[in-house]
């Protein structure tokens, strides 16, 4: 810490001041640099954990606890950020003066007492709560890494337990598999004659969601898909089961994050922003937005939920197919939160 006694008057020694800045400087800079890098380990523990979990978080706290760690090292950056800009105030400052021609040095050392009290000020002010809030991002990494480690294992054991069937497969089975696999060595169909379907179909009735698809859209997925027919295509990936959306706070999320790395290729920040910030609309029910085929069908389902005026959205109808035992209770959902 540079603190210089004012009170007598003297003006320090400036090559002293200017190499105690430079440290300052370096500590602080220091300091940002483990913000990034705990913010980074927390981007990373995200996308091991989505890996092994396939995004399907049964416990909603995983996601805040994600939420404000990605809330507070943004913050703590910016503090950081602006504790740096008043450092470089006092650098500048300094550098600046002219010490020769004109020199006060009452007015020199009262300006530069107020710029360095200005910089302990804010300095002391949030210095704990960075101290603190990067001790629990730590922490959090810590855990996430040992819930990673913990489903790896998991897996590892499913995978030895598959190896040991395997060798238990006789030989006429490899031999129809092989035939069935030269079988689908066909080539895919290239041209559709499958009308559009434009409905959203939730249905209790057959606990299953149907998503609607255009033909443009079906052609262009199957040439990318592992599917040989549009209806293979259809099946897995236009018609779902509706437990998939059994927990409607975390299928929002899901959802949403999905819509925005793999449709609109934004970032994984974005994504994870973006689905955090859908999670608790309650009357949004999530297969809506497996439905957007991107972010401007989203947002003007969005704007016409919040003006009470869904009849404007054309884009796809939504039909809700509900069970004669059950109500909907006055909300956009089949499902309670």
């Amino acid at each position: 810490m540079f603190i210089y006694n004012f009170r007598e008057s003297k003006l320090p020694d400036i090559s002293n001041l200017e190499a105690n800045i430079d440290t300052e400087m370096y500590v602080l800079e220091k300091q940002i640099d483990t913000t990034n890098n705990n913010k980074e380990a927390v981007y990373k523990s995200f996308i091991n954990l989505s890996i092994h979990t396939y995004l399907s978080f049964e416990n909603v706290s995983i996601l805040n606890s994600f939420n404000d760690a990605f809330s507070s090292s943004a913050e703590i950056v910016d503090k950081l950020n602006n504790q740096k800009e008043k450092l470089l105030s006092i650098q500048k400052f300094v550098k600046d003066t002219n010490f020769n021609e004109g020199f006060n040095q009452n007015e020199f050392l009262n300006k530069l007492q107020d710029l360095l009290e200005d910089y302990y000020d804010y300095k002391n002010t949030y210095e704990k709560f960075i101290i603190d809030e990067n001790e629990k991002i730590f922490s959090l990494v810590k855990t996430l890494n040992k819930i990673i480690n913990t489903k790896k294992e998991t897996k590892k054991i499913d995978i030895k337990e598959n190896d040991k069937n395997k060798l238990f497969s006789t030989e006429s089975e490899t031999k129809t598999e092989t035939k069935n696999s030269n079988e689908k060595s066909t080539k895919k169909q290239v041209k559709s004659d499958i009308p559009n379907n434009n409905t959203l179909i939730i249905s209790e009735k057959e606990n299953k969601v149907y998503l609607p698809f255009f033909s443009t859209d079906l052609q262009q997925s199957l040439l990318k898909s592992k599917y040989e027919t549009y209806e293979e295509l259809i099946q897995n990936d236009y018609i779902f089961p509706l437990k998939k959306y059994r927990s409607p706070v975390i299928s929002r999320f899901r959802e949403g994050y999905k819509l925005m790395r793999e449709k609109e290729y934004e970032s994984f920040g974005s994504s994870f922003s973006f689905g955090m910030k859908l999670m608790n609309n309650y009357k949004l029910h999530p297969a809506v937005i497996s439905a957007c085929r991107n972010i401007d069908e989203l947002q003007c389902f969005l704007d016409c939920l919040e003006d009470n005026n869904l009849q404007n959205f054309d884009i796809f109808d939504i039909k809700f197919d509900i069970a004669p035992s059950k109500k909907n209770k006055g909300g956009y959902f089949i499902y309670n939160d």
